[in-house]
């Protein structure tokens, strides 16, 4: 993709299979150039986005999972419990701009390239898993996100555009189009919330619903970005 990382050509992105990938990705080099074995699956405190619930046999022997739990389904439970003793939890009741919550983030205007946005995306923040799209004014008009230009790759269109020529605008009238509507879209793309609004707002609780664009009242101008992440550090700490 000629983006921080893969120097493979399309051709060799096409038949580059998952387990040589694994292979690269479980063996890491340290400062001293050592090499050294990761695990594949590996995350600290407050970085799963789901839980899986498992059944175990009475002998360990052959667990089952049963399903996972996403973030948003957990804070809808929390929501739902303390609905009517919020007193219980008093920081759900707190207006956004009293608490240290959210990311503040790079923010693009439409004419940036989209491998300026990816850049930004895949940079070593894992709190930013989306870009607001600003006018002049730095009011919303949209947002990218990471699962946009993952789409955009499964339909193969890196192999008919350049990153560095193609805009955001072009990316989001692609985006409008009717062949790729029902795979980059379902619902609302942007979800706003402002700064006097409080966490027990349920639009994080929705599915699908990852972060909210804090906006400021009447101009739309772009304050920040609150994660699921965020709140669950908040309520955990």
């Amino acid at each position: 993709m000629g983006i921080h990382g893969s120097n493979l050509t399309e051709e060799q992105l096409e038949t580059h299979t998952i387990a040589v990938w694994r292979e690269t990705q479980e063996c890491r080099t340290d400062s001293n150039g050592r090499t050294y074995p990761q695990h594949m699956v590996h995350a600290g405190p407050l970085e799963l986005a789901t839980v899986p619930i498992i059944h175990s046999s009475e002998d360990d022997s052959f667990p089952q999972l049963l399903h996972l739990v996403s973030l948003s389904e957990i804070l809808k439970c929390i929501y739902r419990h303390f609905e009517h003793s919020s007193h219980c939890l008093p920081i759900l009741q707190l207006p956004i701009d009293s608490i240290p919550v959210g990311t503040w983030v790079s923010k693009v205007g439409p004419n940036a390239s989209l491998g300026d946005a990816l850049s930004l995306l895949i940079q070593d923040e894992p709190e930013v898993s989306s870009i607001p799209i600003v006018d002049n004014n730095d009011s919303l008009l949209d947002i990218n996100s990471r699962r946009d230009i993952i789409a955009l790759v499964k339909d193969k269109v890196y192999a008919r555009i350049s990153l560095s020529g193609f805009s955001i605008h072009q990316a989001l009238l692609l985006g409008r189009d009717a062949r790729f509507s029902c795979r980059l879209h379902n619902g609302p793309r942007c979800h706003m919330c402002l700064r006097s609004d409080s966490l027990h707002k349920e639009r994080l609780a929705n599915p699908g619903v990852r972060q909210l664009v804090v906006i400021e009242a009447g101009s739309r101008r772009v304050e920040g970005i609150i994660s699921i992440g965020n709140v669950f550090r908040i309520l955990l700490s």
